[in-house]
């Protein structure tokens, strides 16, 4: 599956993508703000995107209205700190909510998960 990974930390976004690429998914690009987000979204077209919400650059929830406007198909992962969002984001139209503390390593078999059933 191609990925897309969107967080503020470079740290976190090197994490998480050498955790996908390990499980077989190939991370097509990264992002740190919402505007990059978005961009790359629409240059690389990822089945999937991972992002948290919490960027510098745009309000929590625009991003993902933004990110399911661009990549409607895309199954789109938020992956956050920010448990006070979760409803919003559901309802905005991300397909699932992770707690970053807890369920980091749940989120390449997530997808796979994702990917299978979509066929």
């Amino acid at each position: 599956m191609r990925v897309l990974v969107v967080d503020a930390s470079a740290r976190l976004r090197e994490r998480l993508s050498a955790r996908l690429a390990e499980r077989g998914h190939l991370v097509v690009g990264e992002a740190d703000t919402a505007a990059g987000a978005v961009a790359a979204a629409v240059a690389l077209g990822p089945d999937a995107i991972v992002a948290d919400v919490l960027l510098r650059d745009r309000h929590r929830l625009e991003l993902v209205a933004a990110l399911r406007v661009v990549r409607p198909d895309a199954i789109l992962v938020v992956l956050t700190n920010a448990a006070a969002y979760r409803e919003h984001c559901l309802a905005l139209g991300a397909d699932c909510f992770l707690d970053k503390s807890v369920a980091f390593d749940s989120v390449a078999e997530l997808l796979r998960r994702r990917e299978v059933a979509r066929g």
